[in-house]
């Protein structure tokens, strides 16, 4: 997992940071958390599959598809980084906070919709 970490922020050209170590019953929280609130990547079914072995053969994989896979590096060679990547890459994060904020924001306007007409038909 930390190769592939690595690996997709050198490709975006983004410094590698510090990698920290965390216990799965954190993750398994934040898994169940991202069930609940649906705003990111962070859900039980990501949970599982990380959980799993995920190697295979690769003979089979060819017979079955006709398609040569290519390790990370290779596949990373071979697509060119966009603006659009590393713009996605960077502001990811803050789509859950646009999210709440904008949600407050319907919010407070609806609540101040109803209470001024709540306001007027009393007079």
């Amino acid at each position: 997992m930390k190769n592939i970490l690595l690996g997709f922020r050198r490709w975006l050209g983004v410094n590698p940071g510090r990698l920290i170590k965390i216990p799965l019953i954190f993750i398994k929280i934040a898994a169940k958390l991202g069930d609940f609130l649906k705003i990111g990547p962070i859900n039980s079914t990501a949970y599982n599959m990380l959980l799993q072995p995920n190697i295979a053969d690769k003979k089979d994989f060819i017979d079955f598809t006709s398609i040569i896979p290519r390790n990370l590096q290779q596949g990373f060679a071979t697509e060119p980084l966009t603006v659009q990547s590393i713009w996605h890459a960077r502001l990811y994060f803050l789509k859950p906070i646009i999210k709440i904020v904008l949600g407050l924001f319907i919010w407070k306007l609806l609540y101040r919709y109803y209470s001024w007409n709540s306001t007027n038909y009393q007079k």
